[in-house]
């Protein structure tokens, strides 16, 4: 009898408090270097993908914000929008939060500093709930080390991170940015790299020491991905990794950024995944 009036009573929280049950968890997206201010309609894109793989269908229950740091050398101007006094709704589904910091992402600024702006955003300008949520860092290039250092800066202030997704990590070492390290606080961490790249223009990604690392072959990136100048190779791991969470039947994938950006389906073949390094 006891047994059966908690088991009652635990039914009756979940269908009369709707409202409190939490989803997913949240999300943080980020670039790494990058000429031109705004220039992440990839990194805007994938956002939409995660939010389109945890949401319900027919229902608008993930939710998107936005973190964009700017400035110049001496200055910082750092702003926050749609992550404060959310709505219970928001927090049925995954919370997506895209972190620009384009207008600072040449060689001004270390990721050490981006990762401290903004952490104190984090933690003192948005919805306290979302610090209540697993927390899944995702960042490509530089963005790789920057996620790192955020998960450092959270872990100093109390807080477990669940997840770690580098792509293709590249510290630039004249802007002193930190190394991509997975740190004590840091529950899983994968990292997706190549070797293939021509130098400075395409930069190559590196291996990450504590991480699950998958070294994507050449004969992956060569079935399609990013054409012409600029770092393709490079560019290809993001590319990649978009293609995983867009799972429509539809052999060609474009996250956005350019218009010869393809991916040929053998791209996420789960039968062509690429071998551990």
């Amino acid at each position: 009898m006891k047994k059966l009036l908690i088991t009652l009573t635990f039914l009756l929280i979940c269908f009369c408090l709707p409202s409190m049950t939490n989803g997913a968890g949240v999300t943080i997206i980020t670039h790494g270097f990058s000429l031109y201010k705004e220039d992440v309609t990839w990194l805007n894109n994938l956002g939409y993908a995660v939010g389109d793989n945890f949401g319900i269908p027919d229902q608008e229950y993930s939710h998107i914000g936005y973190v964009n740091i700017e400035g110049g050398l001496l200055t910082t101007n750092v702003t926050s929008s749609n992550l404060n006094n959310l709505s219970d709704n928001a927090f049925l589904g995954e919370i997506v939060i895209v972190l620009n910091w384009t207008d600072l992402a040449t060689i001004m600024r270390s990721t050490t500093n981006i990762a401290g702006f903004f952490v104190d955003e984090l933690i003192n300008e948005t919805d306290s709930r979302l610090l209540e949520l697993p927390i899944h860092l995702i960042g490509h290039s530089r963005g790789g080390s920057l996620v790192c250092e955020i998960s450092r800066l959270l872990g100093e202030r109390g807080l477990w991170i669940d997840h770690v997704t580098t792509l293709d990590p590249h510290p630039v070492s004249a802007s002193l940015d930190a190394d991509p390290i997975i740190y004590e606080n840091v529950l899983f961490a994968d990292n997706y790299w190549q070797s293939y790249s021509n130098g400075h223009v395409d930069p190559d990604g590196e291996f990450v020491e504590g991480a699950y690392n998958r070294f994507i072959q050449q004969e992956i990136l060569e079935l399609g991905g990013y054409q012409g100048i600029g770092p393709t190779s490079h560019s290809d791991i993001h590319l990649w990794y978009y293609g995983t969470l867009d799972t429509r039947d539809n052999w060609m994938i474009c996250d956005g950024d350019r218009k010869s950006t393809r991916l040929n389906s053998s791209h996420t073949d789960i039968s062509r995944m690429p071998s551990s390094a």
